[in-house]
């Protein structure tokens, strides 16, 4: 994923989002809630990730709309299975 035109909240988010795909289950469970904190701040980047190659983004994703559990991302979930 790439970040044009970053500030600091870009930059964590990014190094968040990467840590999702991390073989290490709590550090992927310490990045999901800090994701999940941030609000709808980051649900686009969720939608972008239930898209991912890789099985373990698309989860994460799911689990950390799961937790914002802002009802406008309910669609994208149900959307996703």
């Amino acid at each position: 994923m790439e970040i044009k035109n970053f500030n600091s909240e870009d930059v964590e988010i990014h190094s968040l989002l990467e840590s999702l795909g991390s073989d290490n289950g709590q550090e992927r469970k310490r990045a999901r809630e800090a994701l999940a904190l941030k609000g709808k701040v980051v649900i686009d980047y969720m939608m972008e990730l239930l898209n991912h190659p890789k099985h373990v983004y698309r989860w994460e994703a799911a689990k950390t709309l799961e937790e914002i559990a802002d009802p406008d991302s309910a669609p994208i979930l149900i959307q996703a299975m």
